[in-house]
């Protein structure tokens, strides 16, 4: 098994254990090190311990099994309320979130995000409105929108 193999497999195990979405992940040189970087969700959002936790549980599980002789840096962290939404589980993360639809044509949809399937997404609008639904394949951007 690929060395990138083998540590898909142990991020996926870390994050399954702790209770996370793996989001992201990201394996990259930086000089003689070798950095891991990931980020987690969950519906409800993850803290710094829950980023902490797959951490440890993943430089346990790299070092039991020695699998890389180098030196290497664990960097895990939420995704950001900026990053796009661009999964089916990143939608279904953000249910009942209010979200920012960008499409080829029009001005940007911001409503709450009431359903998704693989194919569209069902979009209460903000104030008054009907339901719409949006093809996935016309969402050029989609973002959560912070709500104050």
């Amino acid at each position: 098994m690929e060395l990138r193999e083998r540590l898909d497999e142990l991020v996926l195990q870390s994050c399954a254990e702790v209770g996370v979405d793996l989001v992201e992940f990201d394996v990259f040189q930086a000089g003689n090190r070798k950095i891991l970087r990931l980020f987690i969700d969950k519906p409800v959002g993850v803290d710094v311990e829950e980023c902490a936790k797959v951490s440890r549980t993943l430089g346990a599980r790299i070092d039991l099994e020695d699998l890389l002789p180098q030196a290497y840096t664990i960097e895990v962290s939420s995704p950001g309320l900026d990053r796009p939404l661009k999964t089916t589980r990143d939608f279904e993360r953000n249910l009942g979130h209010l979200v920012r639809i960008n499409k080829p044509k029009g001005a940007p949809l911001i409503g709450r995000l009431k359903a998704v399937t693989e194919d569209s997404l069902v979009i209460a609008p903000k104030g008054k409105g009907i339901e719409q639904t949006v093809a996935r394949s016309e969402i050029l951007l989609a973002k959560v929108e912070a709500e104050l």
